[in-house]
């Protein structure tokens, strides 16, 4: 499945997803990627490390942001490190949900079943 079928398949169209910002369909689309698949793996394996979750989660920013860049500059498009951060932080806050808050994963379940998003 392609990047923009996905994320119609995640989102829907248009009219229900007025308020889902351009940001939030890169970061879902970003999960579908290698770039995805590292913070994954980033996450994992800093699940099991004596670091404090704030500092794991910006040990897994600062490996997530160069990857962006990189995205972005291998296109022609030109990004720094300051531009890609709040992606960055974005990707690997919702991958953390995905991977290990069983408690996030349980409340976005009754947020869209009360909202009746599927």
């Amino acid at each position: 499945m392609g990047v923009k079928k996905f994320i119609r398949s995640i989102l829907g169209t248009s009219a229900e997803t007025g308020f889902v910002s351009e940001a939030d369909k890169a970061v879902a689309a970003l999960k579908t990627t290698s770039i995805g698949a590292a913070v994954a793996a980033d996450v994992k394996a800093l699940s099991r490390s004596d670091l404090s979750g704030i500092e794991k989660f910006e040990q897994v920013v600062k490996n997530t942001a160069p990857l962006i860049v990189e995205l972005l500059t291998n296109d022609g498009r030109k990004a720094a490190l300051s531009d890609v951060t709040d992606v960055a932080r974005a990707l690997v806050q919702s991958t953390f949900n995905d991977i290990a808050s069983k408690r996030a994963v349980n409340v976005g379940r009754a947020i869209l079943a009360i909202l009746s998003v599927r």
